[in-house]
């Protein structure tokens, strides 16, 4: 049995055990054991798990940090948004949204993001009948801003590379 396959099998052994309701608590205790197929993947190592959890905290911290944005000034949104190419490098990290917002290239890759992340809501709750109409509404929209938010962003880098023409110069 592959190793993923068996983890997971024990995930839903356990929380069959507990009635269908698993708590991360009741992982933990299960992997305790040297013996059990979900020991090797945790830190037993208290020192190493105490610093990787600080890490946790401080993401936590990071993620509630919210600001007014001036094109929605009655809504707060998230003061520092993490890209998948910062994720992609060790340590991760974040940036300064109003940063992420003023540049094309950014902004279109976070607006491929929104796409990525309301296609996996959507796998989520696909069976729900009450919301796929909605859900399948915003995705369009999502992939109509992506689309012109990279053509833009094409377009800008088209431009840059054009040499700009001399207006009624001559040039020997």
């Amino acid at each position: 049995m592959k190793k993923t396959r068996r983890w997971q099998d024990e995930i839903r052994r356990i929380a069959k055990a507990r009635g269908g309701v698993l708590k991360a608590v009741h992982v933990v205790q299960a992997a305790r054991p040297v013996k059990s197929p979900l020991h090797p993947y945790f830190e037993w190592d208290n020192g190493k798990a105490a610093e990787a959890y600080r890490l946790i905290q401080a993401g936590r911290m990071i993620r509630v940090v919210v600001t007014i944005l001036p094109q929605a000034p009655t809504s707060s949104v998230r003061a520092l948004v993490s890209l998948q190419e910062d994720r992609s490098k060790p340590g991760g990290g974040y940036r300064i949204i109003t940063d992420v917002m003023s540049d094309e290239n950014l902004r279109a890759q976070l607006l491929r993001e929104a796409l990525s992340d309301a296609r996996v809501l959507i796998r989520k709750y696909q069976t729900l009948a009450e919301v796929a109409t909605e859900f399948g509404a915003v995705a369009e929209r999502l992939e109509e801003l992506v689309i012109a938010a990279e053509d833009a962003a094409c377009q800008r880098a088209l431009d840059a590379e054009t040499p700009k023409k001399t207006r009624g110069r001559r040039t020997a």
